[in-house]
């Protein structure tokens, strides 16, 4: 299917380069193009580039066109004003924004933009809601006790319902409750009796209603009671020491000793943490950095690589010796590209061994061991074994190693193509979600989606 639609999308893409594209090409492209792919027919190159371009475009417009029908049917299908009515959301479905124009017979026309609350409960509806509100309510409200008048935990006093309109705040007259359903710690034993208020609103609907209580000491586990006493006994030592230089921490709570220490601040270890791990990433990107530097080089090494044979194979062709065309290309480059690829650099060392004594053929295998790539421990294999054969057979050998390596490079250069294609993709892909966004976003946002 899959395959059937590509090849669908090519020959539309085909059809509309013949008929318009073809006749509107660019100079600069086709300059361009010729300089990426020199071995291949400038007409084909041509075609292959525009048809891909315009099966994107086709692809994106197919998408856009989707989008739109979408939009159109939707937009069909949600209709707010009816006959000059429009229907309002429920409770708890929001208001919605709406853009609607008034016109007359007479050429009149005005835009505005509405913002429709969604419908609110009349005071009947609210209150058959609060009698199905108010044993629900209770029950949240004691939480784990066992009812109203036997208060000895902590209460749950919400501020809403769900299911419910209503916004609920509570207080209380007396100190032992607080707003949140705290029990005071400092009640007494026998305990105590209060009210509590709870006020129900909902835009103007306003209901008070009162429950009351009878509290009792809060259970407290021995931990609970301990940090209790803990916090008195701190709060008594402050007071005692306010005129004092030194303030003394109580050493014994409950008759369990009390061993004080100053809290580090964690920040330090975060920081440390942070520390070794910048360390650890910088060390291993290094590596990384290392192995991209070698692959740079190894690359450059071998974009010089069908330069160096093919003048290699001018000089000895000419006359020259094998030392002498090599000190003849090392030295040439010296001065003109120098820094610029370390294949000279690697050349100019090797002149620098035979001219110290060391045999010409060992100079050559420590050349091709150093750079440690196929194609040049193979030329070193080259020279090394045909200097005892004569310049005649070691020419034919280097015109034929010239060229694969000119067929090599020209691979290597379709290759980096290829490459830059696939990482311009994600900065396409991103634009276009970019874009589809700025377009969807508004239109949903027109419909209420």
């Amino acid at each position: 299917m899959d395959k059937k639609q590509s090849n669908k999308e090519s020959k539309v893409a085909c059809l509309i380069y013949e008929r318009l594209v073809k006749r509107i090409v660019s100079t600069k492209v086709r300059r361009n193009l010729k300089r990426l792919y020199q071995w291949e027919d400038d007409d084909k190159a041509l075609k292959r580039y525009y048809v891909d371009k315009i099966s994107l475009l086709l692809k994106i417009a197919v998408i856009f066109t989707c989008i739109l029908v979408i939009m159109c049917i939707t937009s069909i299908n949600k209709k707010s004003v009816v006959d000059g009515v429009v229907k309002k959301n429920e409770y708890g479905e929001g208001g919605k924004l709406l853009r609607v124009e008034a016109a007359t017979k007479d050429g009149y026309k005005i835009i505005r933009e509405l913002d429709i609350k969604e419908r609110r409960f009349s005071e009947m509806e609210l209150e058959e809601k609060l009698v199905k509100l108010f044993p629900i309510l209770e029950k949240i409200v004691q939480g784990e006790n066992d009812d109203l008048l036997h208060i000895k935990r902590d209460l749950t006093l919400p501020s809403s319902i769900e299911g419910y309109p209503f916004a609920l705040t509570w207080f209380s007259k007396s100190d032992y409750i607080n707003g949140d359903g705290e029990i005071s710690r400092d009640l007494g034993e026998e305990g105590t009796s209060l009210q509590l208020y709870v006020d129900i609103s909902y835009f103007e609907f306003r209901r008070e209603f009162i429950w009351n209580l009878y509290i009792y000491p809060v259970e407290l586990e021995e931990r609970d009671r301990w940090e209790l006493d803990l916090d008195k006994a701190l709060q008594e030592e402050q007071e005692k020491a306010l005129r004092e230089k030194e303030l003394k921490l109580p050493s014994e709570i409950n008759g369990k000793k009390v061993i004080w220490k100053e809290k580090v601040n964690s920040e330090i270890g975060q920081v440390a943490g942070l520390m070794i791990l910048t360390l650890l990433l910088i060390y291993f990107m290094k590596d990384q950095d290392l192995g991209k530097q070698v692959a740079q080089r190894n690359e450059k090494l071998m974009e010089a690589y069908s330069t160096v044979i093919h003048k290699l194979c001018l000089y000895l062709g000419a006359g020259m010796t094998v030392s002498g065309a090599w000190k003849k290309i090392a030295y040439d480059q010296k001065d003109k590209e120098k820094g610029s690829n370390h294949i000279y650099e690697e050349m100019l060392y090797t002149c620098y061994e035979i001219n110290s004594g060391v045999p010409e053929s060992v100079a050559y295998e420590r050349f091709g061991k150093r750079i440690r790539i196929h194609s040049y421990t193979k030329l070193a294999g080259l020279l090394t074994q045909n200097l005892k054969m004569g310049n005649s057979a070691l020419l034919l050998l280097l015109r034929e190693e010239a060229t694969e390596a000119l067929e090599e490079k020209r691979h290597m250069v379709k290759r980096k193509a290829d490459e830059m294609g696939t990482k311009m993709l994600a900065p396409m892909m991103l634009m276009l979600g970019i874009v589809m966004a700025l377009i969807m976003i508004p239109a949903f946002s027109s419909l209420g989606i």
